[in-house]
């Protein structure tokens, strides 16, 4: 979801993302242009289009759960035609 003036506003749904294990995953949120991915396990599991903020920082985080990250990094590219 983004947040915009303290409004917040679903982007997409992730149904396919939904995890019933303990086990580790590995989950990646790329952007290219204004096209948002997540992706578990290497599958894209939620995509949206959005230009709202064509710069910004990103949160990660759960709403009904306390969840558990390591081995976290933060990766820019900067792609050239």
């Amino acid at each position: 979801r983004v947040v915009e003036h303290g409004v917040p506003r679903a982007l997409a749904r992730a149904d396919g993302a939904l995890v019933r294990d303990d086990a580790w995953h590995d989950v990646v949120f790329r952007t290219t242009g204004g096209v948002l991915e997540m992706l578990l396990d290497g599958r894209v599991v939620a995509s949206a289009a959005d230009a709202t903020f064509p710069t910004g920082r990103v949160g990660v985080g759960r709403l009904d759960d306390r969840p558990f990250f390591r081995q976290t990094t933060a990766t820019t590219y900067e792609v050239g035609f």
